[in-house]
């Protein structure tokens, strides 16, 4: 049953590096459209909903849409890719339904699946909504540092409005206590609640960290878990992909985050150990990860 897999975040913690991996495997075959949001597209979320508008005629006469969508499938006939401009034919040209959402992914000729890191932030009833739709599918939760991952969604979010507020400790406290970064990061309820409607064996955790230690161990960890082969392409394993320039974080800032988290942290590293356990040493008086023998699981079953 397709998609085989369903990536469901985090946001900033190495879903576009998946993405690119998956794409680089011969067994797999992903859309176009790497975040479908189809589970999320309720206005009540904090995401940029491209499905919000279930009907084609409403569709229709926003902005632009139909240029859009015509481009896409014009574009795909004059390279000769008739199998893509179906695709966005399906795309943008019909109803938004549980069936529509299947055939796409039914399209692709390989393993296949949808990379969102929106559906972190679910609630229950779109949660079952997707074992409804892919009660089979394989699901992965990349996961970082809340720490790193909070004040990495800062810095997108600033940089869209053009700069970066180093000195306004309100203004990023207000930021970091919304809805729209608190969910994001709060991991113990996206396991949970997925664990409640999910087999656990259909859920596997894998550290952002990995991407630089031990790609390959990632790589290979999600891979088994799909059911695919250990054939992927190596060589660029441990590219990061959209990398943000760094900017060193305020000590005031930090101090927030390492006491708004330091709950989470802490069970994240009973459950998990690995890599959790490691952001936790930087925020306890505990020893340090060498000095405890932590083993660092590039992947973790819940």
């Amino acid at each position: 049953m397709k998609p085989e897999f369903i990536c469901i975040g985090a946001m900033k913690a190495g879903t576009s590096w998946l993405f690119r991996r998956l794409r680089e495997h011969p067994e797999f075959s992903l859309p176009p459209v790497k975040e479908m949001h189809y589970f999320d597209r309720s206005s009540s979320y904090p995401s940029l909903n491209t499905l919000a508008e279930t009907k084609l005629l409403s569709r229709l006469w926003m902005r632009d849409y139909i240029r859009t969508g015509a481009k896409a499938v014009f574009g795909s006939l004059k390279s000769r890719n008739v199998r893509l401009a179906k695709w966005w034919m399906l795309y943008y040209f019909h109803n938004f339904s549980d069936k529509w959402y299947i055939k796409l992914y039914e399209m692709q000729p390989g393993i296949t699946g949808d990379i969102t890191p929106g559906y972190s932030i679910l609630n229950r009833e779109d949660v079952e909504r997707i074992q409804k739709v892919a009660p089979r599918a394989k699901l992965i939760f990349l996961i970082r540092n809340p720490i790193e991952r909070a004040w990495s969604h800062y810095r997108f979010t600033e940089k869209l409005g053009g700069s970066i507020e180093l000195d306004n400790l309100a203004g990023f406290k207000a930021f970091i206590d919304s809805s729209r970064q608190s969910l994001r990061s709060d991991y113990l309820r996206t396991i949970d609640l997925y664990l409640e409607v999910f087999d656990s064996s259909q859920l596997i955790l894998g550290f952002y960290d990995a991407i630089q230690d031990q790609p390959e161990a990632l790589l290979s960890g999600i891979l088994d878990h799909i059911g695919a082969k250990n054939t992927a392409e190596h060589g660029r394993v441990s590219q990061v992909v959209n990398r943000s320039r760094e900017v060193e974080i305020p000590e005031s800032y930090r101090k927030y985050l390492e006491s708004k988290y330091y709950g989470e942290l802490k069970e994240l590293s009973n459950r998990y150990g690995s890599y959790a356990s490691k952001w936790f040493s930087r925020v306890s008086d505990e020893e340090s990860d060498q000095e405890n023998g932590v083993e660092l699981s590039a992947v973790v079953y819940p």
